[in-house]
């Protein structure tokens, strides 16, 4: 009928026996255990003095948030190695400095329904009563959530203690574990009551006076702050200068960026918050009989693009020599470049009728390869005329020509002045 007793520490169930003295004396005879249903949730509860020391086996806290003057979730964990039913009270604080604390305090999470849904605040400690059909099971973790309201000022975390009375048993005062680390940008900031100012935003400091934030001041021109002041109260934020500008410190001004371009053998180191752009001799690779070419709009790196020089083309990593052999009759060479050799292409330059190309281009790259009259073709002026009926395509071998035409052959054969009369009869010798 009576509390289970505490004792100093857990105690199995001693060998019991029974004996008898007098007349008819029995000796010692074990006692078997009483193997009845299970006692304050213990699996061996009814066995002859087995006991244990009630206690909370999981007792944790912590908070949402640290930041002043703000409505504050708290989670509670626990867990107790014996069965609490109803008509246990557990007790939670002490929340000193919590502001708001209405008489009653609803209740969420997995333990909410365990407590009746609501709690109960008095001078700082929070009062949970096991609800009428409800037990709190031994070894079973139960989360009960609730709201407070953070202190205007900034403190460190108070120690929280949980304790429970009961009819039967009562759980001594355990300390709360607290999280520690770090929260929300708060060292220490998930332990309860743990209140910190909140981190001003970038371009600001913490004024206490206000109990806030004001902006930073000293902000040149043409700039913006990229932090927040440090420490906190200090006035001290950090700013950068816009773009194409750098912080010339002698001045405590943004200075416009060097924007003189560089020579081909150099590059422009890039203008940064605290230096200005400048132009540097490049040092990659450069190939012989090449030539630097410049930054080519690539800044900040010293690797530079070049270029073959003049009768040289880009094979790979090297400048090979254009080529240069007398192209087959009818073509001529094309230009090298820095990129792709010389090669032959079929001349397009005019020519009459009934005729074709007799030459490469001269000088090698022109396209000017001079013309002559097939076979067929009768040699007058600079017209090819074909005779009705004519065949072949060989050239006319000049010997087979006339006095005059072997003249106007010779004229053929060469090629055309600019003024010449190419393309219609020209007048007839005088």
């Amino acid at each position: 009928g009576g509390g289970l007793p505490p004792g100093p520490a857990p105690q199995p169930p001693p060998p019991i026996v029974a004996r008898s003295s007098g007349t008819a004396s029995v000796g010692d005879t074990p006692v078997s255990l009483d193997h009845a249903p299970d006692r304050f949730g213990l699996a061996n509860g009814s066995w002859a003095l087995y006991t244990v020391v009630p206690t909370f086996n999981v007792a944790s806290i912590g908070q949402d948030t640290p930041f002043f003057n703000r409505s504050n979730t708290i989670s509670l964990t626990l867990s107790s190695n014996i069965r609490l039913s109803h008509g246990a009270l557990l007790t939670v604080g002490n929340f000193s400095g919590a502001l708001r604390l209405p008489p009653s305090a609803p209740l969420s999470g997995s333990g909410a329904s365990i407590f009746g849904g609501e709690g109960a605040w008095s001078g700082g400690y929070l009062s949970l009563s096991v609800a009428v059909g409800q037990t709190f099971v031994s070894n079973t973790v139960l989360i009960v959530e609730f709201a407070i309201w953070n202190p205007s000022d900034e403190q460190p975390s108070p120690p929280l203690l949980a304790s429970s009375l009961g009819a039967q048993v009562s759980l001594p005062p355990v300390t709360l574990a607290a999280p520690g680390g770090w929260h929300r940008g708060v060292e220490g900031g998930a332990d309860v009551l743990r209140i910190w100012y909140e981190p001003c935003p970038v371009g600001a400091y913490l004024d206490h006076s206000v109990r806030g934030c004001v902006p930073c001041t000293g902000l040149p021109l043409n700039s913006s702050y990229i932090t927040r002041g440090v420490p906190r109260a200090s006035n001290n934020c950090t700013w950068r200068c816009d773009k194409s500008l750098w912080r010339n410190g002698s001045e405590w001004a943004c200075t416009l960026c060097n924007s003189t371009d560089c020579e081909l053998d150099e590059f422009k180191q890039m203008c940064t918050f605290h230096s200005d752009a400048k132009c540097l001799p490049c040092t990659s690779y450069l190939a012989t009989n090449a030539l630097w070419e410049g930054q080519n709009g690539t800044f900040d790196s010293p690797t530079c693009p070049w270029v073959c020089g003049a009768g040289f083309y880009r094979s790979g990593r090297f400048c090979a020599f254009c080529s240069a052999p007398k192209c087959p009759v009818g073509h001529y060479r094309s230009a090298c470049t820095p990129l792709s050799d010389a090669r032959c292409v079929p001349c397009t330059n005019a020519r009459p009728d009934n005729s074709v190309y007799i030459t490469n281009g001269f000088p090698p790259t022109a396209n000017n390869c001079d013309w002559g009259c097939s076979a067929s073709a009768i040699c007058a002026g600079r017209v090819c005329a074909r005779p009705s009926g004519g065949l072949g395509e060989s050239l006319r071998p000049i010997a087979a020509c006339t006095l005059d035409e072997e003249e106007a052959a010779s004229r053929e054969f060469r090629r055309p002045a600019p003024q010449t009369c190419v393309g219609k009869a020209c007048p007839p010798k005088q």
